[in-house]
């Protein structure tokens, strides 16, 4: 609630009149959905267009990283996060693994979803994220290389059902 400063979080499909906080049951969740908000309104203040907001939460991430589980029940369950930033004249997909990141410039329609959408076709990204899924094994090589495929979790992917919302 940004007039009084305190957290909520509601679960609007089943409670769309927003009657049961859920922030204080899921603190971790809500800490995540903070951070989530306070990197867009740093993106917004700061910068003029679309492209600057990338920009700004791109360094915001390399410097400071993001937060930790998304789960009080499973503590390990990591959820990683992604923007799709729009001004008059552009729109952009920004999207994050741990600190790394691949950013695609919208051309026609664009869409995020629970799931990493970028795949091979990427505008910038983190300097070091096609070496490290080479390094780590995720991919053969460079020319191999998929930011959704290599970076994403497949068994959250498939069971969150995220690839039929994209």
């Amino acid at each position: 609630d940004s007039a009084s400063g305190r957290d909520e979080l509601y679960d609007l499909v089943a409670d769309p009149k927003e009657q049961s906080d859920l922030a204080s049951a899921q603190p971790l969740r809500t800490a995540f959905y903070r951070q989530s908000l306070y990197a867009w309104l740093l993106a917004l203040e700061r910068a003029a267009t679309a492209g600057e907001a990338v920009a700004t939460i791109v360094d915001l991430l390399e410097r400071h990283g993001q937060g930790g589980s998304c789960s009080h029940d499973h503590p390990k369950f990591r959820y990683h996060n992604s923007f799709l930033v729009a001004d008059p004249t552009e729109a952009w997909v920004l999207e994050t693994a741990g600190r790394e990141w691949a950013a695609r410039r919208v051309e026609g329609v664009g869409s995020i979803s629970n799931a990493i959408t970028i795949g091979r076709e990427f505008d910038s990204s983190s300097p070091g994220l096609v070496d490290r899924a080479v390094a780590e094994k995720w991919c053969a090589g460079p020319g191999d290389f998929d930011f959704a495929a290599d970076y994403s979790d497949r068994l959250y992917t498939t069971f969150s059902d995220a690839r039929s919302r994209q």
